[in-house]
């Protein structure tokens, strides 16, 4: 019997930074280190664990990647960037620049 505590810990401590974190750099690096810390859980979970208790957990496996997908195709990504399109020249860069605006983070869209 395989002690899945640490795997636990690890995705319980980094959904929490994922939920609370103000900055959204370390925000988007917890969420990255997330994904994988849960399917770490996962690879753990289904070689120690079967019938209805593996079952549960793939339940909520299944529904965080569901989830990751819905947040990876969100138009986030690309609005960020048609933003720092429009603040890297004149006159909105002049704008940006006078009223502190700064590019976003686009995480990659």
């Amino acid at each position: 019997h395989m002690d899945a505590s640490p795997l636990i810990d690890n995705v319980a401590q980094l959904g929490q930074k994922v939920a609370t974190e103000a900055d959204t750099h370390a925000r988007n690096e917890a969420f990255t280190a997330l994904k994988t810390a849960v399917d770490q859980l996962y690879d753990a979970m289904y070689k120690a664990v079967k019938g209805d208790d593996f079952k549960n957990f793939k339940v909520a496996y299944d529904n965080f990647w569901e989830n990751v997908n819905m947040i990876k195709y969100d138009d986030y990504g690309k609005l960020a960037a048609s933003y720092n399109n429009l603040i890297s020249g004149i006159p909105g860069g002049l704008v940006a620049g006078i009223t502190g605006q700064d590019a976003l983070n686009t995480f990659g869209g």
